[in-house]
């Protein structure tokens, strides 16, 4: 046989393994990342609304999604409100188990969130107060208290 015949089944061979080893190869991811994909699609299945999909936002960020879900449905559209967040965020932060950048991204989100309704800072508070985590014995002579969850959330108007 000559040196050239030699290297050209050489060269076949090998090609051969590299086409049947990317046939394996296939074979075995191909339905895994499948079954990924379905079980993925699985889990959001419950997002069924433009309204849940906003609040799957706001709770991937770690806002919780009662507190997001009661200040829509009792913030009216053309009112105020303030949110009270807690004095020491890194400890409210490490008892609810998320980062205290949450806190700091919570004003920004409930702005987008409660649009038209528009937020008010201190000293003179909104017509609603959103309190996560605040001092509640500070607000609790001036409002009366339409939702709390009894884990540091609540949502009241304040009395005028």
């Amino acid at each position: 046989m000559r040196q050239g015949s030699l290297l050209g089944w050489a060269r076949f061979a090998l090609g051969g393994a590299c086409v049947a080893t990317a046939v394996v190869l296939a074979a075995i991811h191909v339905p895994r990342t499948v079954n990924a994909l379905n079980a993925s699609v699985l889990v959001n299945a419950y997002i069924t609304s433009p309204e849940q999909r906003v609040i799957t936002s706001g709770d991937s960020l770690g806002i919780p999604a009662d507190l997001q879900i009661e200040a829509i449905q009792l913030i009216p559209k053309r009112s105020t409100y303030s949110l009270v967040l807690p004095a020491n965020m890194q400890l409210a932060a490490d008892k609810y188990g998320i980062q205290a950048l949450t806190y700091g991204v919570t004003p920004a989100w409930f702005e987008y969130l409660l649009l038209p309704a528009q937020p008010v800072g201190r000293p003179a508070p909104g017509q609603y107060i959103l309190c996560w985590d605040c001092d509640r014995a500070f607000w609790d002579p001036r409002t009366r208290w339409l939702w709390d969850n009894k884990q540091g959330q609540s949502i009241g108007r304040v009395l005028r």
